[in-house]
């Protein structure tokens, strides 16, 4: 009988502290991304404004503090994966003007080095602009881009 004690015994240990140590693992672990946050840059790098990374469309320098053909680039700060980013100088975000940029975040907590605008269009589509962020699809980027920008729309994932 003793002999089945002791490794019965030990068993129960081994098993005991690997449940422990999964869940003491998975309490470290995130269940959703916070909101995270996407800043706005002018010509010289400087911050204009920014916005929490919720879903939304912004019309720059309306209701804003951004200002409206005066942004060049932006920074993403811990956004969520799966998120689609649409950037455009037309004022509802759409592909009638001079340039459309749809993003879509690929990795969970995504924070980049700022992006520049004129840099997305030398971009093919489906390329990993910067880590964590892919190029889904540009539209009549043969124009200005940097000092355009109109339109920036979030769209997170459910």
């Amino acid at each position: 009988m003793k002999k089945l004690l002791i490794p019965g015994f030990a068993l129960a240990l081994v098993v005991g502290f690997a449940a422990y140590a999964a869940a003491d693992e998975s309490s470290n672990v995130k269940i959703t991304a916070e909101d995270g946050m996407i800043e706005l840059f002018d010509g010289n790098d400087n911050k204009d404004c920014e916005f929490t990374f919720t879903t939304g469309k912004h019309r720059l320098g309306e209701g804003n503090k951004c200002r409206n053909d005066e942004l060049y680039s932006f920074k993403l700060l811990n956004v969520p994966s799966a998120a689609t980013i649409i950037l455009s100088d037309a004022g509802d975000c759409g592909k009638d003007e001079n340039f459309y940029f749809r993003l879509k975040t690929i990795k969970y907590e995504v924070t980049t080095v700022l992006v520049r605008l004129a840099e997305i269009s030398s971009f093919e589509e489906g390329a990993v602009i910067t880590p964590g962020l892919r190029l889904l699809e540009k539209h009549g980027t043969g124009g200005t881009v940097g000092g355009k920008w109109t339109c920036l729309e979030i769209i997170r994932s459910e």
